[in-house]
């Protein structure tokens, strides 16, 4: 019997909690799809200001699946208005919280039917474009195949992709042997030179600090803040936390994860002298880095993200956790730190039958892409 997929508007909120909850744990799901993030998405950017509906996929009455479904109208090239619907999201100014491994919550086992269902029941929707951000490769593969399954009806585009870096010590029991298998021998003395440099220059021992109550959490998150706001400024940009709503978004998630262990702040600090602050989701064994904040000083020899970073891992390898992940980016340090490589991918998701809505839109930005291709020879 097919999957029974059912797109509508929302549930009652503490209804849907419990209904996603006992789906979670029987799912290879990401912190950004449990409900660590999907609870204070809905609460404090979803329901308020967005046009929600709710992905409800069933068999015989057993869950299967959930998702979110946002839609906009959007107005391109000044020209095309477009409908536009994201999954678990709203990457659209502050509306953007910045999810990574995004997908549907499956019950293990299913993802393939309950993708294919999924892009079957979209058919009955009104949109132009759906648009799969952020996607793990698992997830991204089963929307291609769902999409060629059905290429009567879909076409699909690669938007974007986006490398995401881990330092990946599951092979390895002892702290000395993870740190020969992630770094060179030189860019481990690198990183223990600056160690004493900090404690030549403020005295004592660089320590980590775990906050330790929700209070200091969301202390933690404030001055990682200061840090992160100071250093973007620096270099003439705003940075993360110039978007209220994601830092509304934010201490929401820590204010309702902290006591789960999920959200986990961290200052790394010696003497008196704070290096760094880091902002953490840990969710099955596996370690994602939100957000960061380091005091960057003159002298090239104090490394405060490398240092934060590192110590970091060496705390987190003492409990036990094996997988630090860094995230989108390919800044040095995450390549530096990282032994182990995944993509993400955006999709866009078009019917076929809308292939000449399209038209002009498309060979507009191949003209406009060519003519940049010529001024830059």
């Amino acid at each position: 019997m097919a999957l029974q997929v059912e797109i509508a508007g929302l549930q009652e909120l503490q209804t849907l909690k419990a209904l996603w909850q006992s789906l979670e744990q029987q799912a290879n799901a990401s912190p950004f799809i449990s409900w660590h993030w999907i609870g204070p998405w809905l609460e404090q950017i979803a329901l308020p200001h967005l046009n929600t509906s709710l992905v409800k996929i069933t068999d015989n009455h057993q869950l299967i699946a959930l998702g979110l479904l946002h839609s906009t109208t959007l107005t391109r090239r000044m020209f095309f208005k477009r409908t536009i619907v994201y999954l678990n999201e709203l990457p659209i100014s502050h509306n953007n919280m910045v999810i990574e491994y995004n997908g549907l919550l499956v019950l293990k086992g299913h993802e393939a039917q309950a993708w294919s269902a999924f892009l079957n029941a979209l058919d009955a929707q009104q949109w132009d474009e759906v648009h799969f951000n952020a996607l793990p490769e698992t997830s991204s593969g089963w929307v291609k195949a769902s999409v060629n399954e059905q290429s009567d009806i879909y076409t699909y585009q690669q938007d974007a992709v986006h490398q995401i870096c881990t330092a990946d010590f599951t092979a390895q029991t002892q702290w000395q042997d993870a740190q020969q298998a992630l770094l060179s021998k030189n860019k481990r003395g690198q990183i223990n030179r600056s160690i004493r440099a900090y404690e030549a220059k403020y005295g004592g021992k660089i320590i980590c600090t775990a906050a330790t109550s929700n209070d200091q959490a969301l202390a933690y998150f404030t001055e990682l803040e200061a840090l992160h706001t100071s250093y973007w400024a620096g270099k003439g940009a705003p940075g993360a936390f110039a978007n209220k709503q994601w830092v509304a978004f934010n201490k929401k998630l820590i204010e309702n994860s902290f006591d789960a262990g999920i959200a986990q702040l961290y200052c790394i600090s010696v003497g008196e002298h704070a290096i760094g602050y880091l902002y953490n989701l840990s969710y099955k064994g596996v370690v994602y880095n939100i957000q960061s904040g380091f005091c960057y000083e003159s002298d090239n020899k104090l490394k405060p993200g490398y240092v934060s970073h590192w110590l970091i891992m060496a705390e987190y390898f003492s409990l036990n956790v094996r997988q630090y992940n860094f995230l989108a980016g390919t800044t040095h340090y995450k390549q530096s730190l990282s032994n182990k490589v995944e993509w993400m991918e955006n999709l866009v998701v078009r019917r076929r039958c809308d292939k000449y809505k399209f038209w002009l839109e498309d060979t507009l930005v191949l003209g406009v892409r060519y003519l940049r291709r010529l001024t830059q020879r």
